[in-house]
């Protein structure tokens, strides 16, 4: 540049040039500096008792700034004493240099603990703000009950605190109870738009039978909230939603943050299954031409890889596809699972001994199946065994034995797991979690509603036709109304539930202790049944659950359970055993009162009547109602973000 250019430019120069200049002189005064200590190298070295100099001299300087700050808080507070919110940020200052690994502020440690002892001793201590920040910080096992405590009496909070206290309880409970976490990450994100807990509010709406909402709160997750997990799990949601589509157009929106392997390819058999053949072959090529290295190390991503090969590979490439994911030992398919889908879709595929490996398994879980009524049975055979050797005669035979409860249970056992081994292995996989290391892939993970709705269809089927050789054993009179009429069996069974279910709820309302038959949400019956009514409408649901589960479940446990028992122990033990096990194969913790009282009162109905249609009209009753609540509560269900 012409030094008229330089003069020119230096006359129209910025404020921002005139620091820059400004900028200029520093370094030079710096460097001047610098260059008079290295000349004087013999008196200021410049080796590690320097770096310590120096490195004291930014403590010690922190440290004042640390100590001006705090008495800045100070004097604001003693000016306005009654300010929670600046009492609290006061602490969460002094916690930043507390809980540094490289502590630069020795005092810290002790002015935190000073000052949350303020807080909750002090004038502030029934703030709310100093109250959410002290429960933030307490790790104990009190720490839920007293935030369960402060729900009621954080209702006149501000709403960001409402909002806070919900993710606190949503973040605790998220390893013992997701429901419960899911039910407050929904609350917390209804307070406030700005509450990073979407994802977990929207599976848990999806647990508890809402997908359209969730699918609103996924698709209205903030851009700012969006990184590589974040993405990962929306996109994962809207698939698990059966929006394919929209899981392209979000992962789309983020080009930047690239999906994993696994979701890529289940994103790409999704598109292609629903109709967008353009879109889901572009990403499966683009699949094609990058090396799936991580597929070695993760089984989820060798699942997924199976399952795009089984889909739209070749056989070679499918085979090639499962070989790999047996490579991934007991976690790739732990019970055969896999295989047999590759049996299906190509059933040339020859067959190795290691194949054999997830299928034994799969056989040894269905022998203990089989085998496990042997825990109720044998140790009563035994007690009958003692009692005749002691010249005890036992009544006439009935019409069912312990041959036939060994028979009944192991039907009903078998009737209700093979249907989630093919249609919901997810669920089949994770409650066989303790004797596997295997991690569901994202597929299986999570079952919709229409699958489990197919799930307990086939299980009322196969349930019912195990049954019918017990039926061969029954006498018809005695089996349907035995002494009392049709009308009297009916109208007497179905006004005791009415009764049972107006009691409950009249419990359940007086006294929170006591389970009352509420509806468990997200449990995989009530899913299932949401489900039936939301695929197929009002009559296969009515026909399934309250029709055909009462029928098996009548036979097996005020049939055959309560008559076998009823002939060698009397019929108030067996009434108390077959309650006993009819609770626990429900495995509904909130309800096993009323599931107690139920099947006592239907014992009681079937030594009345001395038949079984009274019994099952108790428990039609109690089905429908059921059945009339899933759908009420499932139509109310809405979110407001």
């Amino acid at each position: 540049m012409h030094q008229t250019d330089r003069k020119k430019h230096v006359a129209t120069a910025s404020p921002r040039s005139g620091m820059a200049g400004a900028a200029t002189w520093l370094v030079i005064l710096l460097a001047t500096v610098s260059g008079k200590a290295a000349a004087t190298a013999d008196v200021w070295p410049f080796g590690a008792e320097g770096r310590e100099h120096f490195e004291q001299q930014v403590d010690t300087a922190q440290a004042a700034a640390y100590q001006r700050i705090v008495a800045v808080y100070d004097a604001y507070l003693r000016a306005h004493p009654d300010d929670g919110i600046a009492a609290v940020e006061r602490c969460r200052f002094i916690d930043r240099f507390a809980q540094v690994e490289d502590l630069t502020i020795e005092s810290a440690p002790a002015d935190a603990e000073r000052c949350r002892e303020s807080l909750s001793v002090g004038r502030l201590a029934g703030n709310s703000a100093v109250k959410l920040f002290l429960l933030e910080g307490s790790w104990d096992e009190d720490a839920i009950p007293r935030a369960e405590l402060l729900l009621r009496e954080a209702t006149s909070w501000p709403v960001d605190q409402q909002a806070r206290l919900h993710e606190w309880l949503s973040q605790r409970y998220a390893r013992t109870d997701p429901l419960k976490s899911g039910e407050h990450a929904l609350r917390a994100v209804q307070l406030s738009s700005a509450s990073s807990l979407r994802l977990s509010a929207a599976r848990y709406l999806i647990q508890i039978g809402a997908p359209a909402q969730a699918s609103t709160l996924v698709r209205q997750i903030p851009p700012e909230q969006l990184n590589v997990w974040t993405l990962r799990g929306a996109v994962s949601t809207l698939l698990d939603l059966n929006e394919p589509k929209a899981a392209l157009d979000l992962a789309r929106s983020k080009d930047a943050l690239k999906l994993d392997d696994g979701t890529r390819m289940r994103l790409a058999r999704a598109l292609i299954g629903s109709g967008y053949a353009e879109d889901g072959s572009a990403l499966l090529n683009a699949l094609r031409a990058e090396p799936v290295v991580s597929s070695n190390a993760n089984p989820s991503v060798a699942r997924e890889l199976f399952l795009l090969q089984l889909s739209q590979g070749s056989l070679e490439e499918a085979e090639a596809a499962y070989r790999k994911l047996q490579g991934q030992n007991r976690r790739g398919d732990p019970w055969g699972y896999f295989r047999l889908r590759l049996a299906v879709r190509y059933p040339a595929v020859s067959w190795q001994w290691s194949d054999i490996r997830g299928l034994a398994a799969l056989g040894l879980v269905m022998l203990t199946i089989i085998l496990s009524p042997a825990l109720i049975v044998l140790p009563l055979h035994y007690v009958i065994l003692i009692r005749r050797a002691r010249g005890w005669v036992p009544p006439v035979q009935p019409s069912w034995g312990l041959g036939h409860l060994w028979y009944g249970l192991t039907a009903f056992l078998l009737s209700s797991s093979i249907p989630f081994y093919l249609l919901c292995y997810g669920q089949f996989e994770q409650a066989l979690g303790a004797f596997s290391n295997a991690r569901p892939s994202i597929e299986v993970s999570t079952a919709s509603e229409e699958t489990l709705a197919q799930a307990f269809l086939l299980a009322n089927v196969l349930g019912l036709i195990a049954l019918v050789p017990l039926f061969g054993r029954a006498r018809w009179r005695q089996f349907w109304t035995g002494r009392w009429s049709v009308p009297q069996s009916i109208f007497t069974g179905a006004a005791l539930g009415f009764a049972l279910l107006v009691l409950a709820n009249v419990i359940q309302r007086a006294a929170s202790t006591i389970a009352a038959p509420g509806l468990a949400l997200g449990s995989d019956t009530i899913r299932a049944t949401q489900g039936i009514y939301a695929y197929y409408g009002w009559g296969p649901m009515l026909i399934a659950t309250a029709f055909l589960t009462p029928l098996i479940e009548e036979v097996i446990f005020r049939g055959v359970f309560l008559q076998a028992g009823t002939r060698y122990f009397g019929w108030r033990t067996a009434a108390l055993m077959q309650a006993a096990v009819f609770v626990v194969l429900h495995d509904q913790p909130g309800a096993y009162l009323f599931l107690t009282a139920l099947a006592l009162i239907a014992a009681w109905l079937a030594r009345q009547s001395g038949g079984l249609l009274a019994p099952m009209a108790l428990h039609v009753i109690n089905n429908v109602f059921a059945c009339l609540s899933v759908v009420g509560v499932t139509r109310s269900l809405t979110v407001t973000p």
